[in-house]
């Protein structure tokens, strides 16, 4: 059965360990220094559960004061709004996006490679390009809300898993990007940071996908 297989990869989700992550057995959604990211977590949180909610007003609000807070952490959650509330925004959102990155060939002020100060910071060259782990790991996340988009029943939570995925794939378009040449606005922006949330809503959305199944099963 389809449901059978899935649980050992979720699994394995659980029990890795790694950034933003949960951990051998853990479930550590916050960090444990009080700095503004968990605010601005929390407050992505709570937009997320009235998104849920069908409190497509409330869930906005929410999700502007997470990014006032703190929008490297946040900001994200805009866009998985905007995703889920108009559908029809995702391929030219998509699209420009895969544009942006040509700025680098600008190659000016923010357009341009990041600098000395910043290498300095960052360490050697090629500091921030992924790892295999960093593959490995952003593939099972993928992978986790692709099982749950394509088996979803739920329209309204498909349309989500659908939304965070679109999101995902343009943070880490970023990430890469902003990795193989150095550009230091992309590198600013700190686009990985988006991976807190598919830490968290990627096991959330697994659970309701599980207990559609159940709910479905004859008694």
């Amino acid at each position: 059965r389809l449901e059978l297989w899935a649980l050992p990869f979720f699994a394995l989700f659980v029990t890795a360990s790694y950034y933003y992550g949960y951990g051998p057995w853990g479930y550590p959604v916050f960090e444990k220094i009080c700095v503004a990211r968990l605010l601005s977590e929390a407050l992505s949180l709570l937009g997320l559960g009235l998104l849920f909610a069908d409190r497509r007003t409330g869930s906005l609000i929410a999700f502007i004061f997470g990014t006032l807070i703190h929008p490297l952490m946040g900001g994200w959650c805009l866009a998985v709004w905007l995703f889920f509330r108009f559908p029809g925004s995702r391929l030219p959102v998509l699209i420009v996006s895969l544009l942006c990155a040509l700025f680098v060939f600008v190659g000016k002020g923010d357009f341009a490679p990041y600098d000395s100060v910043w290498a300095g910071w960052l360490g050697a060259p090629g500091r921030l390009l992924p790892t295999k782990a960093d593959v490995l790991r952003l593939l099972l996340k993928f992978g986790l809300l692709v099982f749950v988009w394509w088996n979803m029943k739920d329209l309204k939570l498909k349309r989500l898993s659908l939304a965070l995925l679109c999101v995902g794939m343009i943070a880490f378009y970023f990430a890469f990007i902003a990795s193989a040449t150095n550009f230091i606005l992309l590198v600013k922006l700190q686009t990985w940071r988006y991976e807190w949330i598919l830490s968290v809503m990627g096991p959330v959305l697994f659970v309701l996908l599980f207990s559609q199944w159940l709910a479905a099963r004859p008694v």
